[in-house]
C-alpha cells in the first residue's frame, strides 16, 4: 500500500482544519522563524499546532530525533491527518516524507498533507505579477508565537 503525500494550499488546509478533528498542523520551522515571522492561529478549529523543527544540518540522527519527538506529541491511534507547514513548502514536504516512511510499517492509517505554499508563500512578484500565497499572505489567522503558544516546543 502506497501512502501519498497530498499537496494543498494553505487556504485549503485551513478550511479542512475547521471541519476536522484528530488532526495536527506540524510546523517544522526553526525557533527563530517562529519568533520573528509568527505562527498559524488555529483557535477557530479543534486542531492544534505542534512545533517540531525539521533539522537543516546534515546530522545523521537529526531526522530520527524529529520523528521520535513528533510521535511523543501525538496519539497515533486517534490522529487522522498530519498537515506539515514550513516557510515555503519544501522542508515540510521532506518532513512529511520522512514521517510517512516511519509510519508505513506501524499499521496506522494517517493522511499526510504538505502545505505547498507554506507560511510565508512561494510566489514572487517577478514570475507571478504580484500574486500572493502562503498562510500569512492569504489572510489566514496568525499571531506572534509568544501570544499563541501554550506548550513547549518539541
Amino acid at each position: 500500500m502506497t501512502i501519498e503525500i497530498y499537496n494543498k494550499t494553505s487556504i485549503e488546509v485551513f478550511n479542512e482544519l475547521k471541519l476536522t478533528e484528530n488532526s495536527y498542523l506540524v510546523d517544522v520551522r526553526s525557533d527563530q522563524e517562529l519568533d520573528t515571522k509568527g505562527v498559524a492561529d488555529l483557535s477557530e478549529t479543534s486542531c492544534e499546532v505542534i512545533y517540531c523543527e525539521w533539522p537543516t544540518s546534515q546530522k545523521t540522527n537529526g531526522n530520527q530525533d524529529f520523528s521520535e519527538k513528533l510521535f511523543q506529541r501525538i496519539d497515533l491511534d486517534d490522529v487522522t491527518t498530519l498537515y506539515f507547514l514550513c516557510a515555503a513548502g519544501v522542508r515540510s514536504y521532506e518532513a512529511a516524507k520522512h514521517v510517512r516512511s516511519k509510519m508505513k510499517d506501524l499499521g496506522h492509517r494517517i493522511d499526510f498533507v504538505n502545505v505547498s505554499d507554506g507560511f510565508e508563500g512561494t510566489v514572487t512578484n517577478i514570475f507571478n505579477f504580484g500574486q500572493r500565497n502562503g498562510w500569512k499572505q492569504s489572510g489566514l489567522p496568525w499571531c506572534w508565537f509568544d501570544k499563541f503558544a501554550t506548550g513547549e516546543r518539541a
